[in-house]
C-alpha cells in the first residue's frame, strides 16, 4: 500500500489495534500523529512492547490491555462510546509533543554514535 493509502486509511479508523506479539512503531508513530487511540498488549519480548512504550512516554496508559480480554473490552469501548474515544484522542494531541519534538533522544543518538566513532579512531 502507497504512503497516501496508508495514512488514509489511518485517518479514517476510529481505532487502532496494535498486533498482539508482534508490535508496531512507525505505524504506531504515524497513528498517534494523527491523534488516533492504539490499543495495545505488551508481551515478554521487546518486539510487542514498542507501542507500550510510545504510549506510556506519551503518557496515556488507558487503551493498553493486561491480557486479550481487557485488550479487546478497550477496543470495543473505544469504538463504541464517542466520548471515552474523544477523551482519548484529546490526550493523545494536547502530549504528542513529546514525541514528535523532544530533541533529547536525538542528541542522546548522536553521542552514542561520536563516542563508538571516537573509540574507531
Amino acid at each position: 500500500m502507497d504512503l497516501h493509502r496508508f495514512f488514509g486509511l489511518i485517518r479514517a479508523s476510529d481505532v487502532i489495534l496494535d498486533g498482539i506479539s508482534w508490535s508496531g512503531n512507525n505505524s504506531s508513530m504515524e497513528a498517534l500523529a494523527f491523534g488516533k487511540p492504539i490499543v495495545t498488549l505488551p508481551g515478554e519480548m521487546f518486539r510487542s512492547r514498542h507501542t507500550h512504550g510510545i504510549l506510556k512516554r506519551l503518557g496515556v496508559m488507558v487503551t493498553q490491555g493486561n491480557d486479550v480480554a481487557e485488550y479487546v473490552a478497550i477496543a470495543v469501548r473505544l469504538g463504541r462510546d464517542i466520548g471515552f474515544r474523544s477523551a482519548v484522542m484529546r490526550m493523545i494531541n494536547e502530549r504528542k509533543s513529546v514525541l514528535y519534538e523532544d530533541e533529547a533522544p536525538v542528541r542522546g543518538l548522536e553521542r552514542a554514535l561520536e563516542a563508538m566513532v571516537a573509540r574507531e579512531l
